[in-house]
């Protein structure tokens, strides 16, 4: 069991929802002549760029506002906590973020987003007077494992000198965020699941909502997540693609959501094909098989929090290796000369391979052996 009575706020494992929408169309609508020169009557400034900056604008208003509807709707003391909050703008990309406490949530945080989406998608065919569009993807990340969150505010250092830990210090910066909801410091987040979502947006579509395997495993489990006001989503399957860089170059499963109407013409073609909603226990059991047979590079998603009930089994080797930060952390002169070390003796002990590192566990395990053989080398000279 971990134990999180003397973890550092920052080290205290968190399980992030990440959501994307992306504008279809802008490019085309900036580059072409009408959308380079046409005034739009406010500042002289060309009508795209208004598009853009009132996209930014309705994002955020139709998460809140239909966060707050489905709060209204299940009443005092839901398990919604509080709403997705803005990530950072890529462009023509928004993204929000939220950490899971419960694992309901991510079905509330999808039925929240659809609704999201489709207010985004009245928006920008007005605006876009039919020529725009919006797609979108979803996925989860682990933090502090395998993924990382970074500090981004560089006045707030609590040193002024050189700085000789950077994880220390970004630690210490990030407590403060925690502890204190200090505003005035931006975090970013980093990792191969954040890799990998960033891949998985290049398969979206206006008619595709993209989910990650981890998010398809929870919503699998709809049955027992929905209720009258929360109802579950049919989840679609296109099978294996090979996204760069990820899952050290196997397929990755592609799931998806349906944004069309079920009268499009679209759904409709899928009937005919046999290619409608796959079976929920289908798709949680072959999640499952993928978690277990690429173990080097994902894991099942977990939820450490009081209010959890269900996603509660974390991997074996999870606990020593934050426990090895945590140490590092609290006294980085014991024992352990820098973080790298503290994570690498994690894995060692765990026969893990690190997942910030795209090679198999074999190369890996066989360089981290060389690694190891070397420090001591150098040790042994050091005390002679």
């Amino acid at each position: 069991m971990i134990e999180l009575d003397q973890c550092p706020e920052f080290l205290k494992p968190r399980l992030r929802i990440f959501l994307s929408a992306d504008i279809i169309g802008s490019t085309a609508q900036k580059q072409s002549k009408l959308g380079a020169l046409e005034p739009n009557g406010q500042a002289n400034d060309p009508s795209w760029f208004t598009t853009i900056q009132g996209f930014y604008f309705e994002a955020q208003q139709s998460v809140e506002q239909s966060w707050e509807r489905l709060q209204k709707a299940l009443g005092v003391g839901s398990y919604l906590g509080a709403a997705p909050t803005l990530w950072k703008t890529v462009g023509d990309e928004v993204l929000f973020t939220k950490v899971i406490s419960d694992h309901r949530q991510v079905l509330a945080i999808v039925r929240c987003w659809i609704d999201a989406l489709q207010a985004m998608r009245e928006f920008l065919a007005r605006e876009g007077k039919g020529r725009l569009g919006v797609k979108s993807t979803i996925w989860l990340a682990e933090f502090p494992i395998r993924n990382k969150e970074v500090v981004l505010s560089g006045d707030t250092f609590s040193q002024r000198g050189p700085i000789e830990d950077y994880f220390a210090e970004n630690g210490r910066i990030l407590n403060t965020y925690y502890l204190n909801g200090r505003k005035d410091i931006n975090i970013d987040y980093v990792g191969p699941s954040i890799d990998t979502g960033f891949r998985l947006t290049t398969q979206a579509s206006a008619r595709k909502l993209i989910i990650s395997v981890e998010v398809a495993y929870i919503l699998a489990m709809a049955p027992r997540l929905a209720n009258q006001v929360i109802v579950p989503v049919d989840l679609r399957y296109d099978g294996d693609v090979h996204l760069k860089g990820v899952m050290g170059g196997s397929g990755y499963p592609l799931f998806w959501i349906d944004l069309s109407t079920d009268d499009s013409a679209a759904v409709l073609s899928d009937r005919l094909l046999g290619q409608d909603k796959r079976d929920r226990d289908l798709v949680s059991d072959f999640c499952r098989a993928f978690f277990n047979e690429n173990e080097d590079f994902i894991s099942p998603p977990f939820i450490v929090s009081a209010e959890e009930t269900v996603l509660t089994h974390y991997p074996d080797w999870y606990g020593e290796r934050l426990d090895n930060l945590v140490k590092w952390f609290d006294s980085p002169s014991d024992g352990i000369a820098s973080i790298e070390q503290a994570e690498a003796a994690a894995d060692t002990s765990a026969g893990l391979g690190d997942p910030n590192f795209p090679e198999n566990w074999k190369a890996f395990s066989e360089r981290l052996s060389r690694l190891s053989a070397a420090l001591d080398k150098n040790n042994d000279a050091t005390k002679s």
